[in-house]
């Protein structure tokens, strides 16, 4: 079977996205129309396709959704040929088509290859988005989510509005999120190195080599063809914890536009994500130096809102599920919730605000101090876990090869040359991945211990940390080799 119904779908995700940014977000610097172009065209579509699904006599499978995408695309790249053709800037125009050429070439390797990774969770997915199709949507009722409580909806969604335009189970959507994650990964790490004071020499080296690194390992290829929600939640969490990075350096509130979709998409994409939404929410407000402004609290309140609706439907309709309770949901609702507090004293509190910037560093400290509690309690489960992990990230059967002990390595060279000078940046994305590390490991408390393997729930867990991990190394090196050619100069 032909893979142009995928590839024809991606472009609809993508100039989505592009079409959302340019007309919602105009003041949002052009690199990062780009690299959000994909995750708020799946943003989007998800909730449109959740809206449509819940509908009585739904229209989930009309057709005039096919045409609006089409529209879309016309419109999106007009508007920008003709926008940058004025300022004499075509060129820059034309690189809204350097993803949409990426997905051309993936499609072209996978009608020749048609490699896919399936397992038994990749089939309860495209199970779930058959049931999707043949309903016509998803009835609210008693149990109707239960199957979303361990197999996160958008994946189903967007596998169901596949099968529906004739993509079978939608082979290239796998490839997608890992173009996502490059996208953002290369745009933060190269908009950051504009404002390092380094030879151009070594600019591109930091930007081409880590990006390869990330390409190149082999857990991360894995699951650039493998149907489960990992990519799609590590794209979600850089992609989140970029713009509401940005949002807390530049103060520009259509930062948060795109923060409010990303944010509810990262809370629906796994079912530890609440916890990563609440440690980037109070991260990235540590890192403002001024009360937030009511509109902002406003934008925030309405990430933390829609994210507690959606667990809430899992509470009410999704009961019955065996991996999460209703206990456990009705907590991470309270958790989130518990972000709003936290703004409501950093506004109140000057002396708070002054101490803020050192909540990241905090936190992560607590977490630590919550692992040692749960070795207390459970040594036997917790350090075979912590084991597990440890062999995962150094053994090759886990697909990781050396990419966590190279990484391992160049941390600890960097930190003895004195590499640790730490700006937001790195500060901000380094905290979030000690905190994501430590977290991973706190949960395999509330589970029998880590299994040694790639398919392990644990080792996928990794990657979700991974990108933001090597991202941190490179802002590290990168401040190092300025402090370094400085030193030179005086």
């Amino acid at each position: 079977m032909t893979l142009l119904p995928d590839f024809a779908h991606l472009l609809s995700l993508y100039f989505l996205g592009i079409f959302c940014i340019g007309t919602f977000c105009p003041k949002v610097p052009f690199i990062y129309h780009i690299a959000f172009a994909n995750v708020v065209g799946f943003s989007v579509n998800t909730l449109l396709l959740l809206l449509l699904a819940f509908l009585p006599g739904s229209l989930f499978r009309s057709e005039i959704y096919l045409w609006v995408y089409v529209v879309l695309f016309c419109l999106t790249l007009t508007s920008y040929l003709i926008r940058y053709f004025r300022k004499i800037l075509v060129l820059d125009s034309l690189y809204i088509l350097v993803i949409p050429s990426i997905f051309l070439l993936l499609w072209l390797l996978q009608e020749n290859v048609h490699f896919v990774v399936l397992t038994y969770d990749s089939h309860r997915f495209i199970h779930q988005a058959t049931g999707i199709v043949l309903s016509s949507g998803i009835p609210l009722e008693h149990g109707s989510l239960s199957m979303a409580t361990g197999y996160p909806l958008p994946l189903s969604l967007v596998l169901a509005q596949g099968l529906f335009w004739g993509a079978d189970f939608h082979r290239l959507i796998t490839l997608f999120f890992p173009v996502s994650i490059l996208a953002v990964f290369y745009s933060m790490l190269k908009d950051y190195l504009e404002k390092i004071d380094i030879p151009l020499l070594h600019k591109l080296f930091i930007l081409v080599g880590f990006t390869s690194i990330i390409l190149s390992t082999g857990l991360f290829i894995h699951f650039s063809f493998y149907i489960n929600s990992n990519m799609l939640a590590t794209a979600f969490l850089i992609a989140t914890a970029g713009v509401l990075y940005l949002y807390s350096e530049t103060y520009e509130k259509q930062f948060l536009y795109i923060a409010i979709l990303l944010g509810v998409l990262l809370v629906m994409s796994r079912l530890e994500a609440p916890l990563y939404l609440t440690l980037l929410l109070i991260y990235s407000a540590s890192l403002q130096t001024r009360r937030v402004q009511m509109v902002s609290f406003t934008y925030y309140t309405i990430t933390v809102a829609l994210s507690c609706i959606w667990l809430t439907a899992l509470y009410l309709y999704g009961q019955g599920g065996s991996i999460i309770s209703g206990h456990q949901l009705l907590i991470q609702i309270c958790i989130l919730l518990s972000f709003l507090i936290y703004l409501m004293v950093f506004n109140r509190s000057q002396a708070f605000r002054t101490l803020a910037y050192y909540v990241p560093m905090v936190i992560t400290a607590c977490l630590f101090i919550i692992l040692v509690l749960f070795i207390i309690i459970k040594p036997n489960s917790m350090l075979e876990s912590i084991r597990t992990i440890s062999v995962n990230m150094t053994w090759g059967g886990s697909l990781w090869t050396v990419s966590w002990a190279g990484f391992l390595v160049l941390t600890v060279v960097l930190g003895q040359m004195g590499g640790f000078i730490l700006k937001n940046a790195p500060y901000y994305f380094g905290a979030i991945f000690l905190s994501v590390l430590l977290m991973i490991t706190d949960l395999s408390f509330f589970r029998i211990p880590y299994r040694i393997g790639f398919g392990d729930s644990g080792n996928r867990m990794l990657l979700h940390a991974f990108p933001i991990g090597w991202l941190t190394v490179a802002m590290l090196l990168a401040n190092f080799w300025e402090r370094l050619f400085q030193s030179e100069k005086s």
